[in-house]
C-alpha cells in the first residue's frame, strides 16, 4: 500500500526547495536596505512595536514566488487533512478540505478568496 502521505511530503520538499532557490535573492534585495525601521513605545501597554516600511517593491518574481510557495504548504496541508480523515475510517470526499469542512456555510473559505493572485504577484 503506498503511502497516503506521498504527495504532501512531495511538496513539502518542492516548497523546501524553491526557499533554498529564493534565499540568494531575498538576501540580495534585504541587503540593499529597501526599508525603514522604526520601533514604537507604547507607555500604556510598556510593549515595544517594530514596524518594516518599504521604500522600494519587493521585486514581482519574488511575490510571484513565495506565493507559489504558500499555494503548495497549503495544498500539503489540505491533502495531509484528506489523508488522516481517510486514515481515521472517515470517507472524504475530494471536496474536503483544511479545516475539517465541506463548505463555505460551514465556517470554510476557498483558498481563491484569500486575495492571492499568483499569476501578477499581487496580494491584496
Amino acid at each position: 500500500m503506498a503511502d497516503p502521505l506521498d504527495s504532501p511530503k512531495s511538496l513539502l520538499s518542492f516548497a523546501r526547495e524553491d526557499i533554498r532557490k529564493l534565499n540568494p535573492e531575498f538576501e540580495a534585495f534585504f541587503n540593499s536596505n529597501p526599508y525603514t525601521y522604526v520601533v514604537h513605545h507604547d507607555p500604556q501597554s510598556g510593549h515595544d512595536f517594530h514596524r518594516l516600511t518599504f521604500r522600494d517593491r519587493i521585486p514581482s518574481r519574488l511575490s510571484r514566488d513565495v506565493c507559489n510557495i504558500a499555494l503548495e504548504l497549503r495544498n500539503a496541508l489540505d491533502q495531509v487533512g484528506f489523508a488522516i480523515a481517510a486514515l481515521d475510517g472517515s470517507n472524504p470526499s475530494s471536496g474536503t478540505y483544511f479545516p475539517f469542512s465541506r463548505s463555505a456555510a460551514m465556517g470554510w473559505t476557498p483558498p481563491h478568496t484569500y486575495g492571492i493572485e499568483c499569476q501578477t504577484g499581487a496580494v491584496k
